[in-house]
């Protein structure tokens, strides 16, 4: 068997087996150890060319696959890991502020948000428009707005969107406040990004994701007849939350997905629908699609 067959076939069942472990329990293993062994892969492939023309490299191959699955698998876990954890206590952040004023007039208002590495929250109303407020340790922010009559199109988004490594990487925490009077609709283009949104207390009336790797936790209150949902994304973790008295209609087209609807009904290959969606007059439409992730609906 060719040395190549061998490499790609012990990386994807190694990838799909910890894919798998993940997906269907909780297993404590210390992935930011196994990331700082890096270094190994070196060492094994130094010991390839030493061994080249033998009838044993195909095991030094089937360890640096191993190896490589492990590290690629450790990177995600502590990506989404350090995601979810919006621990600024250090001083020498920088802090910016952005607001909007609101205006009465101002009946419908869409975001759209393009932001790099580290998080966002929302969970709360202002008086204004909207009001932001960044703390991080590497890229600036901009904000700018397009206001006509009763429609405002507001865009915030990074600077400088590249990943990077200093001292540690390093990473920005976004908190954004909306005034709940207009319909809101939300655009979100992230990359290795955590959002979490409590919209529960805002008109939503359309909310897209499209992501890399990232953390996204939105809960939708009752306040509006009509709410969609569409969600595209690589290697992430999704949870939402929609009210009981909301009917819901999702189209699922995942591949190596963990999935996860409570009070569901499956309807067909793809599709998933409550019990009173026929029957009441608030909807909510999710349009999902994900490779590797792990996504929940649930119902409160």
């Amino acid at each position: 068997m060719k040395s190549s067959h061998i490499f790609w076939g012990i990386l994807f069942l190694t990838l799909g087996t910890l894919i798998l472990i993940d997906n269907v329990a909780t297993v404590n293993i210390n992935w930011g150890f196994i990331w700082n062994l890096w270094p190994l892969v070196l060492i094994i492939l130094g010991l390839l060319f030493f061994m080249r023309g033998t009838e044993y490299k195909w095991i030094v191959v089937a360890i640096i696959a191993l190896l490589i699955g492990l590290f690629v698998f450790a990177g995600y876990q502590n990506i989404t890991d350090v995601f979810q954890t919006n621990n600024f206590d250090d001083d020498n952040f920088d802090v910016e502020y952005f607001n909007q004023p609101y205006q009465k007039e101002t009946k419908k208002a869409s975001l759209f948000v393009n932001c790099g590495v580290g998080s966002i929250v929302t969970n709360d109303t202002t008086g204004e428009l909207i009001s932001i407020k960044s703390k991080g340790g590497w890229g600036k922010y901009s904000f700018s707005h397009d206001i006509h009559d009763d429609y405002a199109n507001l865009y915030f988004e990074m600077e400088d969107k590249h990943f990077r490594w200093r001292s540690g990487m390093k990473k920005n925490h976004v908190e954004m406040k909306l005034n709940p009077n207009p319909v809101w609709d939300m655009e979100y283009e992230v990359g290795a990004e955590g959002v979490d949104l409590d919209l529960s207390k805002f008109k939503i009336s359309s909310l897209a994701f499209k992501s890399g790797v990232s953390w996204i936790k939105v809960k939708l209150g009752d306040k509006s007849d009509s709410t969609k949902i569409k969600f595209d994304s690589g290697v992430s973790k999704l949870r939402i939350y929609i009210p009981k008295n909301v009917g819901c209609d999702i189209e699922a087209r995942t591949e190596l997905t963990k999935k996860r609807f409570e009070g569901f009904i499956k309807t067909d290959s793809h599709y998933y629908q409550t019990e009173n969606f026929n029957n009441t007059k608030k909807k909510v439409w999710i349009d999902m699609k994900a490779d590797v992730s792990n996504v929940a609906v649930e119902r409160y």
